[in-house]
């Protein structure tokens, strides 16, 4: 939180100080002192540019009028940017909730409206660190499941072009061609073709495992959800903040876990964000 807000500082200054650059009672009174340089006029070439410092000094730190407008227009940028970014959202999980099987659309319903009621039972509990906390680390086990989700159906779509029985039948054919084999040269064909036919039953394997911990992972996190919802209806006690404290752990703990299992899925070739 505090670091949005050193940024819309940072961006006021900036814009502010742009600004000031293209102020006539600033460029004006510089361009007069660097003329009256060139014709020999030091005194007055001096006064002009001290004339134009005075007026940069001025609209910048005592011009209350100019840094309103500029802070109301980085705030309707951001607002217009927040919703921008709302409708993208909404656009993206639109589109998944079409793509998905009956199961993974169950979990998709479910991730959003636990999503809801959190975020219901969050708004009337004030302003406290810990709360901030939550409601971050919250949308983020939401929007890493939903990327979950994604790539459930991204990577379940690429183990069904993938026939194992038939690779599987291929391995134990090529096994015993290479044992009934006298010739060298095809002794060491047929090793190269076992070797890559296990590689990639290895790989397919591996692959069907991450992509049932995607599943795993999604269920997962609708239980911290639900758990989350059940800590914060909970009436206030002496030890609230310490259980809202590892709840924040706990849900952090297990973004870590999911956007690793996320990060898995990159190395078997395929971009997370195309779809199936």
């Amino acid at each position: 939180m505090q670091q949005e807000n050193d940024l819309s500082y940072q961006k006021l200054t900036w814009n502010l100080f742009k600004e000031c650059l293209f102020q006539p009672l600033f460029y004006g009174p510089l361009a007069t002192g660097i003329f009256l340089a060139f014709i020999d006029k030091p005194v007055l070439s001096l006064g002009a540019f001290v004339a134009s410092a005075i007026s940069f000094s001025y609209y910048f730190l005592l011009g209350k009028a100019p840094r309103r407008r500029i802070q109301q227009q980085i705030e309707e940028q951001i607002q217009h940017n927040n919703e921008e970014k709302i409708r993208l959202d909404q656009e993206s999980r639109s589109e998944l909730h079409q793509e998905l099987d009956e199961r993974g659309r169950s979990h998709f319903e479910n991730l959003i409206k636990l999503e809801q009621m959190l975020d219901e039972k969050l708004m009337n509990l004030g302003n406290q660190l810990v709360v901030s906390q939550l409601v971050k680390m919250s949308k983020e086990v939401t929007l890493e499941s939903i990327k979950s989700l994604r790539n459930r159906v991204i990577y379940t779509s690429l183990l069904e072009q993938f026939d194992v029985q038939k690779l599987q039948r291929d391995l134990s054919e090529t096994k015993k061609k290479y044992e009934g084999e006298r010739d060298v040269n095809l002794k060491r064909e047929f090793r190269e073709t076992i070797q890559a036919l296990t590689n990639e039953l290895n790989q397919l394997k591996k692959l069907e495992t991450t992509v049932e911990q995607l599943e795993q992972d999604i269920i997962t996190a609708q239980s911290s959800l639900r758990g989350s919802i059940l800590l914060v209806s909970q009436p206030k006690s002496a030890d609230h903040t310490s259980r809202l404290e590892q709840q924040v752990a706990k849900l952090r703990d297990e973004v870590e876990v999911a956007r690793k299992v996320n990060q898995e899925l990159a190395r078997f070739g395929i971009d997370p964000s195309m779809k199936a």
